[in-house]
């Protein structure tokens, strides 16, 4: 109000003002701190008293899109690391900003196995298996069939059942943060070797040049190796390694070990046959071929 005092009176005027309240500070109402890598898209809403508008952006750029009115935030699929979520409130009297911290955490990554056969015998010693996966907090092991054995879930030691033979699946389960990854390895484990005795274990021959096949079958086996023993060889026979035929020497006799060796798994397994070479009969001449006797009753000895 302007009051005026003249010679002559009085008079008054006023004026209204209108004095408009500052924006208020900035407080986010809603929005998720922390989120995984490739979230859904998100809403942060934020507040400011007497603000007219509210526009919301993001830093770094890397982490995707904001929309400035809605404040839908639309997360970049390879981005993981911290964003900042920016609010700022424009009224009558100035402008406010508030920040939202964001950690989004990086997914759990696929699961590679770092150690562990993929191939054992049967009844094998225990066996270590390893994986490992990106940004996971953990890795748990297990094991199918449940007849290959047990494995340490923590550890990944894997003790194989005796009984079993065939292929089994190690299966590692990587939990992180931002999700669950598996991977598998799959483990033949080869039968044991077995061989089958020969048939008959012993027999017996007559001495004389004379070639004989002496063989055996085998069961999980790569090969069957046949051999003679050492007195056998000095003697003149021969053996073929991969058929088992034997070449007696005409002036061989004697017994011979013949030895089967099966290669495999806890392997070798040996079976043997013993053959028996029976001399060849001789006889001594009478030592007076024509003898001249007497006619008449007698009872003589002619003996070799």
């Amino acid at each position: 109000t302007a009051t005026a005092s003249g010679l002559c009176g009085i008079t008054t005027g006023s004026r209204i003002v209108t004095v408009n309240p500052s924006t208020g500070a900035v407080s986010f109402t809603a929005g998720a701190t922390t989120v995984c890598q490739d979230a859904a898209d998100e809403t942060y809403t934020a507040t400011a008293a007497n603000s007219t508008s509210m526009a919301y952006s993001v830093s770094p750029a890397s982490a995707g899109t904001i929309n400035p009115a809605t404040g839908v935030m639309n997360w970049d699929a390879a981005f993981s690391g911290t964003a900042t979520i920016t609010a700022t409130a424009t009224g009558l009297c100035g402008s406010t900003t508030e920040n939202r911290i964001v950690t989004v955490n990086p997914s759990t990554g696929a699961v590679s196995f770092t150690a562990g056969v993929t191939t054992v015998c049967q009844n094998a010693a225990d066996e270590t298996y390893t994986a490992t996966a990106a940004n996971s907090t953990s890795i748990v092991y297990s094991v199918t069939p449940a007849a290959a054995g047990t494995i340490n879930p923590a550890t990944g030691v894997m003790n194989w059942d005796a009984a079993f033979s065939g292929n089994a699946t190690i299966t590692a389960t990587a939990s992180g943060l931002c999700g669950i990854t598996t991977g598998s390895r799959i483990v033949t484990v080869t039968p044991t070797v077995t061989i089958n005795a020969f048939s008959p274990g012993v027999s017996t021959r007559c001495q004389g040049s004379e070639t004989v096949i002496y063989s055996t079958t085998a069961s999980n086996s790569t090969g069957i190796t046949y051999s003679l023993d050492a007195a056998s060889l000095s003697g003149g026979n021969t053996i073929n390694s991969v058929t088992g035929s034997v070449t007696f020497a005409s002036g061989w006799s004697g017994t011979t070990t013949i030895t089967a060796s099966a290669a495999g798994c806890n392997g070798p397994a040996i079976s043997t046959r013993l053959v028996n070479t029976t001399p060849t009969v001789t006889i001594t001449p009478f030592t007076s071929p024509t003898a001249t006797r007497c006619q008449g009753t007698s009872t003589v000895v002619y003996s070799t």
